[in-house]
Formats: structure tokens, C-alpha cells, sequence
């Protein structure tokens, strides 16, 4: 927890000194919203027996008809990839990384850890 607890600090203070943060509502916790985006995406990904998403660098895409990919499912998952601000910058200090399309946690430990904190809430 620590280990998340300082990645977090570290996010939210890179966001400040660029000044990110006047793009936010008053008030807005950058470190909570890291925790609470990073603890619903692996809950999230975990309920559907997941552990990553197709996304586009900016948003959600869906794959053309006959590709396999469940479109239901990852519909669920659009919310976590808008660009309405609060959700960019959770995103943003989050341990997630999007490679070839696909988000995911960084870090299998970090992805089950935030997992269980969502059962556990």
C-alpha cells in the first residue's frame, strides 16, 4: 500500500508542476481519484474474467463484427477511457499502460491488489 501510496504522490505532484491541475473543479483530489479509477477499472476487468481492454489512444473503439471481442463487454469499459477531465487525469496517475490498443495494469500485483480493494469496499 505504501508502494501505491507513494506512485500516486509522485503522479499528482508531476500533474501540479505542470500546472495541470487548473484544468480540474476545486477541491478535485488527484490522489483519490487515482486510487478510486485504478481500484473500479480492476474490479472492474476482474468481473469479466479480464485483464485488459481494447481501447484507442483517446477513447473507446469497437472492433469490426466477427472479431471475437464480446461488444457488451467492452462497452462497460468506455467510461474508464473519456476525455471528459476528471477521468483523463485519474487515468493519467494510474498504473495503467495502453500497448498495441489494449489498456492494462503495469503490474499483475498492482492489478489484483486494486482488485481486492473493490471486493473489500
Amino acid at each position: 500500500k505504501a508502494l501505491v501510496e507513494l506512485k500516486f504522490y509522485k503522479e499528482a505532484s508531476k500533474l501540479s508542476q505542470r500546472r495541470q491541475e487548473k484544468f480540474l473543479p476545486s477541491g478535485f483530489n488527484l490522489q483519490k481519484s487515482f486510487y478510486n479509477f485504478s481500484r473500479d477499472f480492476a474490479t472492474a476487468l476482474h468481473m469479466e474474467n479480464r485483464t485488459s481492454v481494447l481501447v484507442s489512444p483517446t477513447c473507446y473503439t469497437e472492433e469490426e463484427e466477427g472479431d471475437g471481442i464480446d461488444k457488451l463487454s467492452e462497452r462497460k469499459f468506455q467510461k474508464y477511457f473519456s476525455d471528459e477531465p476528471r477521468t483523463r487525469f485519474a487515468r493519467m496517475g494510474s498504473p495503467i499502460s495502453v500497448s498495441n490498443g489494449h489498456a492494462k495494469f503495469t503490474n499483475q500485483h498492482l492489478f489484483e491488489y486494486f482488485a481486492a480493494c473493490g471486493y473489500y469496499k
